[in-house]
């Protein structure tokens, strides 16, 4: 369970299932946290953008320094600094030893970006993830992987020029 200790955006969701005021909740297009306990199939709050202290592992080498992009894994429902676990959600607001328990971090929604261009044409333009080719695209939109390669905004625009998928 999250803590949200600064919320600056704020999204309404409707889940499928009831959600507990803290619960991560992680989204076609975005992770958010909820503001107050959501029950299901009513729409509720999600903070997508802010300050939220989130729980971390308590292993030895858990530790994270202060300014350290760190990733959401739903699996393990833990932030990491290893962008193969997960969706990227901010960076960390101070730092946190291997004891403890949560990580505060400046998180935002927008660090998590869906694949812009259609599977089929091989490029992948998104945040994070693991797949690298067309093939794995159709696993990655499923698994909640958005993405294989890190782009800056200039770097999508390019690209999407490049592939004339862009009217611009």
């Amino acid at each position: 369970m999250a803590t949200i200790l600064q919320c600056t955006l704020v999204v309404s969701h409707t889940p499928v299932s009831a959600k507990s005021k803290g619960d991560v909740i992680v989204t076609a297009s975005r992770v958010g946290v909820a503001m107050r306990d959501i029950a299901a199939n009513v729409a509720g709050e999600l903070c997508v953008e802010g300050v939220v202290s989130f729980p971390k592992s308590t292993s030895g080498g858990s530790a994270i320094a202060d300014g350290v992009g760190v990733f959401w894994n739903a699996g393990s429902s833990v932030i990491s600094t290893s962008s193969s676990e997960g969706l990227a959600l901010g960076v960390t607001v101070g730092a946190s030893a291997d004891a403890d328990a949560t990580q505060a971090v400046r998180f935002s929604s927008s660090y998590v970006t869906p694949v812009v261009s259609p599977a089929s044409s091989g490029l992948l333009v998104g945040m994070n993830g693991n797949a690298a080719t067309a093939a794995n695209a159709v696993n990655m939109n499923s698994n909640g992987n958005l993405g294989s390669t890190f782009m800056n905004f200039g770097d999508v625009v390019r690209t999407l020029k490049q592939q004339n998928l862009a009217p611009l």
